[in-house]
């Protein structure tokens, strides 16, 4: 089995008014990197990205042998 890892962004874009209320928009990235060799990628995304980072988190998969 072939291990995989990535990272799964999840953040906050515009606040949109719907009606009487404002409702607060989402958004969920996943990036497939090797952080080893794919850093660069990983900084460019994030410089790029709009609104704020709500979370961060590691998407790893077990490499058997």
């Amino acid at each position: 089995m072939k291990g995989g890892q990535g990272i799964v962004f999840i953040n906050q874009g515009k606040t949109q008014k719907k009606g009487s209320e404002n409702m607060k928009r989402y958004r969920v990235h996943r990036l497939d990197i090797k952080m080893e060799k794919d850093q660069e990628k990983l900084e460019q995304f994030l410089n790029d990205m709009k609104g704020e980072v709500v979370s961060i988190i590691p998407h790893v998969t077990p490499k058997f042998s």
